[in-house]
């Protein structure tokens, strides 16, 4: 039970920091909006606008770090099995 507890640690980490990250790379793209919208009146704070890949980059970066932590909280939420008929069982499902 101690590896399936760890496991359960580390799938936790993964989907924290997963999140975090893909909060962070959404907050960067939305402020590049923001500062687009707003580029005539904040002058030269507008040349700090990223470049159209790069913003493209940040969302799917975004976009697949989401995806990682759902995944990554699915299969930490998943119920272990505790007999082996359940385990064989859980095994035909998969094929």
């Amino acid at each position: 039970m101690v590896s399936s507890e760890a496991s359960r640690r580390r799938l936790t980490v993964i989907v924290r920091v997963a999140l975090s990250a893909s909060v962070l790379a959404f907050s960067l793209y939305f402020l590049n909006i923001l500062l687009g919208k707003f580029a005539a009146q904040l002058g030269e704070l507008a040349s700090l606008r990223v470049a159209r890949v790069a913003e493209f980059l940040l969302l799917f970066t975004s976009a697949v770090l989401f995806v990682i932590a759902a995944l990554a909280a699915e299969a930490r939420d998943r119920p272990v099995p505790s007999s082996p008929i359940q385990q064989s069982a859980i095994k035909q499902r998969e094929e």
